[in-house]
């Protein structure tokens, strides 16, 4: 399991410049076998992806970064499990004609060769030739003011999209989704419905149910877990997004608010990220109010300026709506004075 992040550099030294980091986590089958680190080569690309007016190709790839194949060792859960570029790509290239305002699509490309030293890899030489290869692709859309003058702001303006991976742990995972076969835990719900799961990959993808299942908790040994106050949808989710890194397409809008909560409370920062996102996406006159609530009650910015984006740019919708009121009731004086200050302020 591998996580890339992309951070736009705001010190001196590598003002300018993105940087590419991969980090590695131990899978369970490493996890099993009581492997503490991972050596492998590794590759970054960076391109943009644009449409082509000479080309009977709709779009095509623009490369603007290339890393050095490089041969690390990762260990896990210590600052050596993470390692990359600090100026991987220079912020001028990403952006056509150097206008950060544009809104840009990257596809970030990551190749893996397996070492020989270790025993789950099939490579035979570090020159690509015989290799076991594994290449993850990331196209980011919406990537703008990645040159501003905030670092920590910036931050969030690189929005991963679509993760496509080819990594084979993760189709596994998948497959073995609710599948009955080799469960060891039950979740029931107030309706009958159930759904199967397996302890060890749980407890690999979540520090919650690692204490949960190893740990004092009445769940601990029980086979068969009631789950009470949390939808079958939403829990349904929850469980899927740890076995596969995906919400599902078919997941109701209406419960994102409750998948969000739900990822908060089980420690979940990944799903409670991508949960928001699409909370944000969806705003509209039916639950921008929600999001802005949601905000405010978790302390989430991207989720508060979401929800304020929209009042303002439909102020007068919203200004008489009942949702004003609610939002009076519930969040008090400090959600008003937001609101209103963002009205006639800005965000």
């Amino acid at each position: 399991m591998w996580r890339l992040s992309l951070k736009p550099q705001s010190t001196n030294t590598y003002w300018g410049h993105v940087g590419g980091y991969l980090e590695a986590f131990q899978s369970i089958s490493e996890k099993v076998a009581n492997l503490k680190s991972r050596t492998v080569a590794y590759q970054i690309k960076a391109y943009r992806l644009e449409r082509d007016p000479t080309s009977n190709v709709a779009e095509k790839l623009v490369e603007l970064a290339s890393s050095k194949k490089t041969l690390t060792t990762f260990d896990f859960g210590t600052d050596s499990s993470s390692w990359g570029y600090h100026k991987f790509c220079e912020t001028r290239n990403i952006f056509p004609n150097g206008d950060i305002s544009t809104n840009v699509n990257l596809v970030i490309r990551v190749s893996i060769w397996n070492n020989n030293n270790n025993p789950h890899s099939n490579a035979s030489n570090m020159n690509g030739n015989n290799s076991s290869n594994n290449s993850i692709e990331i196209l980011s859309n919406n990537t703008t003011n990645i040159g501003g003058s905030s670092g920590n702001n910036n931050k969030n303006q690189i929005s991963n999209k679509i993760m496509q991976t080819h990594e084979k742990d993760l189709s596994f995972f998948e497959q073995l989704f609710n599948e009955k076969r080799f469960s060891d835990v039950q979740f029931t719900f107030d309706d009958g419905s159930m759904i199967y799961a397996h302890r060890v990959i749980l407890a690999a993808r979540s520090t919650y149910f690692d204490k949960m299942f190893d740990g004092e908790w009445l769940e601990t040994q029980n086979k068969k877990i009631q789950i009470i106050g949390v939808s079958f949808d939403t829990f349904y989710a929850l469980l899927y997004y740890l076995y596969t890194k995906q919400i599902p397409t078919e997941f109701p809008i209406d419960n994102l608010a409750e998948l969000y909560s739900e990822a908060r409370m089980r420690v979940l920062p990944k799903l409670a990220q991508a949960a928001a996102g699409l909370l944000v996406e969806h705003s509209g006159p039916d639950n921008w109010d929600v999001v802005f609530m949601l905000g405010l009650k978790h302390d989430d910015h991207f989720l508060r300026k979401g929800g304020l984006k929209y009042a303002i740019q439909n102020w007068e919708q919203v200004v008489d709506d009942e949702k004003i009121k609610q939002i009076a009731e519930m969040g008090g004086v400090k959600a008003i004075e937001q609101l209103f200050s963002a009205r006639y302020f800005g965000i």
